[in-house]
């Protein structure tokens, strides 16, 4: 099972949203005014109330105060105002910028992180939804992917010192956002719906992945500067509209012939979509395969998405009972050749087992969770050998019949013409004696067939009679 959670994303999109459970949201409650980029050895957390960089990433208080004006991270010199309030921050999301982009490999990584502790624990089992607003610095030379918002239980962090500030927190985060963002001097939404699969109280956000697994899109060519993001307006909290936790559980497997059936409530506002276009909220499974579901609020607020791959233990199976030449052997195997685990009941664990003798033959699949078996009766007969050419029916007791030998008295059907085409005798099975009947002297045709064997001998055989 991969539970995925489906990004929503747009331009100032509003909903009317509940209790948000981050504390000082738009980062209007400061500590203490400053002027300047943040340092190596400062954190955001002597700024700003509540948040703080979780590693020796700098990550930068932003402002419209007046008195600022001339300050570095004075925002009105990015020519761009807070989404709300007159504060924001910013963090850089990578270290590739326009001209180490062919080598981004190579490239010692640096991240920016915030984070901040929630109001309260998340109940688990819960959906919520969250969002924040970002817009890409205008010194950026590039846009990035994998802005994510990250939930866990205690707080993540990288104990770092100067030389090694600004590592990745390597961690998939609940929320992720995944094409490369070009805000154009515009706050943009990023926002998600996820379940909560534990109690959840501190939120990280910015991007966990590696350089070669973040996607970059050229911004502008004028400047050279790395992905450098301004955020603003965190919300954690209830969906606009309820929407059930969807979950298809683990992987499983099924037996032959039996089936699961995934079953969610009909609930106002929700629809849901399955891999193959079902939209009702009850499904059953009985095929091998991947299955997914989607849950999607009115408005396409929330989108939940989860996978579930099942798979149909096949049953072993044997080609029906069979006839066969006892000096031929013959190969028994499952009709699926790709089964493994076999046992046969000559003790071989082989994907084959060859067998000379009449007799009753067994295979098990050895299966803890769906054990099979099936069995075959395989019967050897005898076949002809040299055919004999002649016969003298004249009773002194040699080659009086038409004997073949090797010929078994099971399942052999002979039939003996004259040379106009006249069946002079027939039997079936041919018990191997045909003493010529009162039948001259002469030549005539023989065919000697089995459906079972599948087989057909022709020839000529001459009665002599003196």
């Amino acid at each position: 099972m991969a539970r995925l959670v489906t990004l929503l994303f747009g331009l100032l999109a509003n909903f009317a949203l509940a209790q948000n459970l981050v504390p000082n949201p738009s980062f209007e409650e400061v500590l203490q005014p400053m002027c300047s980029f943040i340092v190596p050895g400062e954190n955001i957390s002597q700024y700003v109330n509540n948040w703080r960089a979780p590693t020796g990433g700098t990550t930068d208080y932003w402002t419209t105060t007046p008195t600022a004006t001339g300050c570095a991270r004075n925002i009105k010199n990015a020519n761009l105002m807070p989404r709300t309030g007159g504060t924001c921050i910013g963090l850089y999301v990578s270290a590739i910028n326009l001209n180490n982009l062919t080598n981004a490999a190579n490239i010692r990584p640096y991240r920016e992180y915030a984070q901040v502790r929630l109001r309260q624990p998340l109940v688990k089992g819960k959906v919520y939804y969250a969002e924040f607003y970002t817009s890409l610095w205008e010194r950026s030379s590039l846009a990035s992917n994998n802005l994510g918002m990250l939930f866990t239980t205690t707080p993540v962090e990288r104990n770092e010192d100067v030389n090694s500030r600004g590592g990745i927190m390597t961690y998939r985060p609940q929320i992720n956002y995944t094409d490369p963002l070009i805000t154009n001097g515009r706050w943009y939404k990023v926002s998600g719906c996820f379940v909560a699969d534990d109690a959840y109280q501190y939120l990280t956000i910015g991007n966990f992945y590696s350089e070669t697994a973040t996607t970059f899109r050229v911004a502008q060519r004028t400047i050279n500067g790395e992905p450098y993001y301004l955020i603003d307006d965190v919300y954690v909290g209830d969906p606009e509209s309820a929407l059930p936790a969807v979950s298809l559980g683990r992987d499983t497997v099924l037996c032959n012939q039996q089936s699961i059936s995934y079953r969610f409530p009909t609930v106002p506002g929700v629809t849901y979509r399955w891999q193959d276009g079902t939209t009702t909220p009850t499904y059953t499974v009985d095929r091998t395969g991947q299955y997914v579901i989607r849950a999607t609020t009115s408005g396409n607020q929330c989108e939940l998405l989860d996978t579930v791959q099942v798979q149909v233990e096949p049953i072993v199976r044997l080609a029906a009972d069979t006839v066969f030449c006892a000096d031929e052997p013959i190969t028994i195997k499952p009709l699926d050749p790709t089964l493994t685990n076999l046992e046969w009941s000559t003790g071989s664990r082989e994907p084959t087992v060859q067998v000379s003798q009449s007799g009753v033959y067994w295979i098990r699949r050895l299966s803890a969770q769906c054990p099979s078996a099936d069995t075959l009766v395989a019967r050897a007969v005898g076949c002809p050998g040299a055919v004999p050419n002649v016969f003298t029916p004249n009773g002194d007791g040699i080659n009086d019949t038409f004997r073949i030998p090797g010929l078994g008295n099971q399942p052999w059907h002979m039939t003996i013409l004259n040379r106009w085409g006249n069946v002079v005798y027939e039997a079936d099975p041919y018990p191997n004696n045909w003493d010529g009947g009162s039948a001259p002297s002469g030549v005539y045709y023989f065919r000697l067939n089995t459906a079972q064997l599948k087989r057909n001998y022709t020839g000529t055989i001459t009665i002599y009679r003196e």
